[in-house]
């Protein structure tokens, strides 16, 4: 149960965190 808690706070933290860096990209090489 923690295991799948953990799992799916790495995966959030994971796709904010792109879709942070390709705000970062257009912002940089738009």
């Amino acid at each position: 149960m923690t295991w799948a808690a953990d799992g799916n706070r790495y995966l959030i933290i994971k796709q904010s965190r792109l879709k942070y860096e390709s705000k970062m990209n257009d912002y940089l090489f738009n």
